[in-house]
């Protein structure tokens, strides 16, 4: 047993074993039976280097290496996910935040070091838009904003306030005061949130003021109820005339039988929380950004009326039912639904029908060898009705029962090609056959089916008691575009007052509430409803804007499309409306009729304003001469707007609409 020192070499007699690094200080070896060892001195052959790493990476290779004197060594720094390399240090001396270091033409001893330090990540996300602002006149005069705060990932930092789209000033509270203002005149304002990176928040909804003004806007006029049937939503629409204010109708608020449904911007509301044959009493108020309200407007009473047909009966059977007198037949169907209630059933064979409010019927008294085909048809309490069932025929021979059968299908409106499942069961039947397309069947089972059309499937069983025969018909609908524009934001647009020039962007709302997919496109067109029709009449209206639509919204979806309109209207108070049309590229539900109904409530009046015309009147002497005097004559002017009395014309024979007072200048020359 003999002892060394590590890093020293150890030797044999005839040879050098190698160089033992990383031992402790006096490690014992064990050593073969006769062999001598020597412990002597280092070569001068090699350094050590020492590497390490602080804590969340690692460094390779670590702990005391070994190089070779005059070669290089290389060491790889690894940090942890979610850390990096913050420095490397070599005999304490920084190399710089690396991620492998080499030591070239290696001398002497050295250390190597790593340091990390975590990621950080930019803050990009903006804080939410300030909400609830309102504005409150204060004495002075001026106005108290204030709002509830925003939130925001890191915190907001404040708040930036807006008079008019013009920057007032920076808070870090939930409020401000704007003292610069003068009385009677009306402000909007808005509220930006912001954060310590420079995130911005979208502008907050606009809160109105004018201090100082106490006028109320006009009583709302015009005002018109109308019953929407369910087929288009149930609903009642509510519209009116727009008012006029000293500084501006803000909104209108809506009530309903003296409670109020809410607010508006729109002259138009729509109420869904309505009830089928319920009477309505609707009613408008209008309000400016001061606060100031309206009288109550005159009421509109309106009644929704139930126009929705109950569901077609289905699953109708026959059985044969013996009693005193012979046998009669009992036909049953499945309860039919209704939007209100069902009230009856029609039940017919043939041309001969009874009611009934059960959804069963005895037919007493059948004869032998004769055939009967039953229907029933749904009604409720409004008088709609259902249409017709699939009929089911059974043929009476003698007293053998005649076979049941029960047919149906698991979904009796489907899209084309979409699979339908055929089930059946009978009895008392020798053969059984269903079609088209099936041929032979079992005394029960099920048929798979892909119509791509309005199909009617006939299951026949035939027996010692007769042949019954039930029908179950599955509806394909066509498969077609409806384009409908639900909505027209005329905001972007101005009209001169005295020129009725009519110009900017209108932005026009499509959508396709049918159930294809078109690959063409359509056209939108705004005009102005000239001869008062409420049509769309290409010799008569004046047609101020179109666009293309390159690709139409699918099933369910809606586009908006701006519409650059440019133009002079005919009247002040003419209707524009908006409209799509297809031109006949795509299939559609009603394709003659599409541009009518495409434009379904899209109307509105231009924000015109007051119509102020300007008349010129020049006069010219007989003579060259300068003018002894000049005088200025006032001419009323009448201007008529409307034809009143319905003659085609606007003339003298009209209701005027406004007087003015003209002033000319005449120019009397003297000899």
């Amino acid at each position: 047993m003999s002892s060394f020192r590590g890093n020293d070499r150890v030797s044999s007699d005839s040879e050098t074993a190698g160089i033992v690094a990383d031992l402790p200080l006096e490690s014992e070896v064990s050593l073969s039976d006769g062999l001598t060892v020597t412990v002597g001195e280092p070569d001068a052959d090699y350094v050590i280097i020492t590497a390490s790493a602080g804590e969340h990476g690692t460094v390779s290779p670590s702990g005391k290496v070994a190089a070779a004197l005059g070669g290089e060594q290389t060491f790889t720094f690894t940090p942890d996910t979610g850390w990096h390399v913050a420095d490397v240090l070599t005999d304490g001396v920084s190399a710089g935040a690396v991620t492998d270091h080499t030591f070239f033409n290696v001398t002497a001893a050295h250390t190597v070091s790593a340091v990390f330090e975590p990621d950080t990540v930019q803050d990009t996300e903006p804080p939410s838009a300030p909400q609830n602002l309102t504005a409150e006149e204060i004495s002075g005069p001026g106005v108290r904003l204030s709002w509830e705060p925003s939130s925001d990932n890191t915190g907001v930092e404040g708040y930036e306030v807006f008079r008019n789209g013009v920057f007032l000033g920076t808070v870090a509270e939930t409020s401000f005061t704007d003292g610069d203002v003068a009385a009677g005149t009306l402000y909007a304002y808005t509220a930006e949130a912001y954060d310590a990176a420079g995130n911005r928040s979208g502008r907050s909804a606009p809160a109105y003021a004018a201090p100082g003004n106490t006028e109320p806007p006009a009583v709302p006029g015009g005002v018109t109820a109308r019953g929407i049937p369910a087929s288009e939503g149930s609903r009642i629409r509510v519209s009116w005339d727009p008012c006029s204010d000293n500084t501006g109708v803000t909104g209108y608020e809506v009530f309903r039988d003296g409670v109020s449904l809410g607010t508006v911007t729109e002259t138009s509301f729509s109420d869904t929380d309505v009830s089928l044959l319920t009477p309505y009493a609707y009613t408008v108020k209008a309000y400016d950004g001061a606060g100031n309200r309206s009288g109550q407007s005159e009421p509109a009473s309106v009644t929704l009326e139930d126009t929705e047909p109950p569901t077609v009966p289905r699953e109708m059977t026959v059985t044969e039912i013996p009693d005193d007198d012979g046998f009669h037949f009992l036909v049953t169907w499945d309860p039919c639904s209704d939007n209100v209630g069902v009230t009856g059933y029609v039940i017919r064979n043939g041309e001969t029908g009874d009611s009934t409010s059960e959804t069963f019927y005895a037919d007493s008294g059948v004869t032998a060898l004769t055939t009967y085909t039953y229907t029933a048809e749904a009604y409720d309490a409004a008088g709609n009705r259902s249409g017709e069932s699939d009929p089911i025929t059974v043929t009476k021979t003698g007293d053998v029962p005649v076979p049941q059968v029960t047919f149906s299908a698991s979904a009796t409106s489907v899209s084309p090609g979409e699979t339908v499942v055929l089930s059946w069961d009978t009895s008392g039947a020798d053969s059984r056959t269903l079609g088209p397309g099936i041929g032979d069947i079992s005394e029960s089972g099920t048929a798979e089916v892909s119509p791509e059309e309005t199909t009617t499937y006939t299951l026949t069983a035939s027996g010692p008691g007769g042949t019954v025969t039930a029908a179950v018909t599955v509806a394909v609908p066509d498969r077609h575009t409806d384009l409908e524009v639900t909505d027209a934001d005329v905001s972007d647009t101005e009209t001169d007052p005295r020129t009725l020039a009519f110009a900017g962007t209108v932005q026009v709302v499509i959508a396709n509430t049918g159930n294809l997919s078109p690959e063409a496109g359509c056209e939108v067109t705004v005009f102005e409803d000239s001869d008062h029709d409420g049509l769309f009449n290409v010799s008569q209206d004046n047609v101020i804007g179109s666009a293309h639509v390159p690709e139409v919204p699918g099933p369910g979806d809606s586009l908006t499309v701006p519409v650059p309109v440019s133009g002079t209207l005919l009247f002040a108070d003419n209707l524009i409306f908006a409209f799509a049309d297809s031109e006949n590229d795509i299939p559609e539900s009603d394709e003659e009729n599409n541009i009518s109904h495409s434009m379904a409530d899209c109307e509105f009046t231009p924000p015109v304003g007051e119509f102020d015309p300007e008349l010129e009147w020049s006069w010219k002497g007989s003579s060259d001469e300068e003018p002894d005097f000049k005088k200025v004559i006032c001419v009323p002017i009448v201007i008529n707007l409307n034809d009143d009395n319905g003659d085609g014309l606007t003339d003298k024979n009209d209701i005027p609409d406004q007087y003015r007072s003209a002033r000319f200048l005449h120019t009397f020359v003297t000899n």
